[in-house]
């Protein structure tokens, strides 16, 4: 029986056109998606009543996800995430941006001014020492990671709560700049306003639009990205205290070698996909060689109870960096399994554990740091589609200018399974200031066999500016393929081992498609 498959991705990154002045554009989000949908599906940020903190206070946001951890955060604007870092310090950043807690720009956003954005905003946290206990607050910040670029008249700050007064004083902030690198700050806490019961601290960040002019309004987008890491808030330290006895998984490869997820069914049938060697790597902070144990468990959580144990072996690492290597996987890790239905899931475990870790004593990250860094979780999925993107977009992507208007955008796909159809494909598009999408035309073409190019129409449907972004769970938008002038007939349709997908414009306008880094 014929089963019917769709594409899902965020973006096209093959493309050609002709007799045209146009430019290809990455900028900003305007939504999060991910955001929107944690929100939909219940994961809101609780109020939490507890007694004030004690020191020491640590997060390097390796243990929570989307949102700031309530032990600690009083506010969930800040966006905890995976992909915005830039060599990290660790896994996870908190991302400050133009975007709200709810997902979407900020109503006081505007293309001609600065304008107050985010906050990180810690508990109450008990400070009643004197200044001879030597208390520093310490962070790492990042202008732009795999965002925007703050300008020089955007800013990052950093403000105290003196509980004395109940007001917020700036004591560091620094311009928005073009580096990409993590930078260390040392700030002591020597006055007494502060060394109260019910000190406070938050980041801010001022943000400013830029790009937008009329005609071209489907580029007004989130803007202005900074990055904390390692904020560390501890008594009897000193301004020399900056060493990290820190080793963090950072990450691990797609098991696929061109996409992230595939049908479950074709790569049944053949599985080529899979790649020979899976690629990782793990960063030392510290100022010593630290030796670790690294192992990559699979499991299988849908359609199969399948496990599968790696050994990747032992290695030492020199200090301050970070190390990849390369493990082989033999067999195929999610065979053998007894599902025959069309779709499956592994959860993926990584770890670099070091067996016999120093002690690190006194007051230091001992007693506090949990080795939340050291593990990493991955799900390889195999549903009913196609897909090149993680799940998050970074940024957004168009072609606008002079003479666009008939410009093609298309993206190369195998397909492994010839008894299948091509029913749908979703994209995901950003929002922008006007809320609409203009005009396009969705294509499907059959790959030329001379020039390997996008060649013989298959499907062709012309999208109006009526379409709505979607407000549920699915932030994408899904095309099924029907006749031009009736949406209720399906026209799903067979495709060769090759073929693109894509659209063509009917304007100048940037479409603003979701592109993932």
């Amino acid at each position: 029986m014929s089963k019917k498959i769709k594409i899902f991705f965020f973006v096209f990154c093959a493309f050609f056109f002709k007799n045209t002045y146009s430019q290809e554009k990455l900028i900003g989000l305007n939504t999060n998606p991910i955001i929107k949908s944690n929100l939909i599906i219940g994961k809101k940020k609780k109020k939490i009543n507890k007694s004030n903190l004690e020191m020491p206070f640590f997060d390097d946001f390796s243990f929570s996800n989307i949102f700031p951890a309530d032990s600690l955060w009083q506010d969930n604007m800040a966006f905890i995430n995976k992909n915005y870092g830039v060599n990290v310090i660790s896994v996870g950043v908190a991302t400050l941006d133009a975007i709200d807690n709810y997902g979407s720009l900020y109503d006081v956003a505007s293309n001609y001014s600065t304008f107050k954005a985010d906050t990180l905003t810690s508990h109450e946290i008990n400070l009643e020492f004197e200044i001879s206990d030597s208390i520093y607050l310490s962070f790492f910040y990042q202008p732009q990671g795999n965002g925007d670029e703050p300008e020089t008249n955007d800013s990052l700050i950093l403000e105290f709560f003196s509980p004395l007064d109940s007001i917020w004083n700036l004591v560091w902030s620094v311009p928005g700049e073009k580096s990409h690198n993590f930078k260390n700050v040392m700030i002591p806490i020597n006055d007494t306003v502060f060394l109260q019961k019910d000190f406070r601290f938050r980041f801010c960040n001022y943000v400013s639009l830029s790009g937008n002019n009329p005609g071209n309004y489907g580029r007004s987008s989130n803007v202005d990205h900074w990055n904390l890491d390692w904020i560390y808030l501890n008594k009897n330290r000193s301004k020399n205290d900056t060493i990290i006895d820190d080793t963090s998984v950072l990450g691990i490869s797609n098991f696929l070698k061109n996409y992230t997820s595939m049908p479950w069914t074709h790569f049944k049938e053949n599985d080529e996909e899979l790649k020979d060697q899976v690629f990782y790597n793990v960063k030392n902070n510290s100022n010593r060689v630290v030796n670790i144990q690294q192992n990559i468990e699979i499991l299988g959580v849908l359609g199969s109870s399948n496990l599968q144990n790696y050994n990747a072996g032992a290695d030492n690492i020199n200090p301050y960096t970070i190390f990849s290597d390369l493990t082989a996987l033999g067999i195929n890790p999610f065979f053998p399994i007894k599902n025959d239905g069309d779709s499956a899931m592994f959860s993926i475990k990584f770890s670099a554990v070091e067996p016999e870790p120093e002690k690190i004593t006194n007051n230091k990250l001992e007693q506090i740091y949990k080795n939340w860094n050291d593990t990493i979780y991955e799900f390889q999925k195999f549903f009913n589609y196609y897909s090149f993107d993680d799940g998050t977009a970074e940024n957004g992507y168009g072609i606008s200018g002079q003479g666009t208007h008939e410009a093609v955008v298309a993206y190369k796909f195998n397909n492994y399974k010839l008894d299948d159809s091509l029913r749908a494909v979703q994209f995901y598009f950003n929002q922008n200031l006007l809320r609409e999408i203009k005009y396009f035309y969705l294509t499907v073409w059959e790959q030329d066999e001379e020039t390997l190019l996008p060649g013989k129409i298959l499907y062709q449907k012309t999208l109006s500016e009526n379409l709505e972004y979607p407000e549920n769970i699915n932030e994408f938008l899904t095309f099924k393929f029907h006749k031009e002038n009736d949406d209720e007939i399906d026209t799903a349709f067979t495709v060769q081992d090759t073929f693109f997908v894509g659209w063509k414009q009917t304007t100048n306008d940037f479409l603003n498609v979701g592109y993932d880094f």
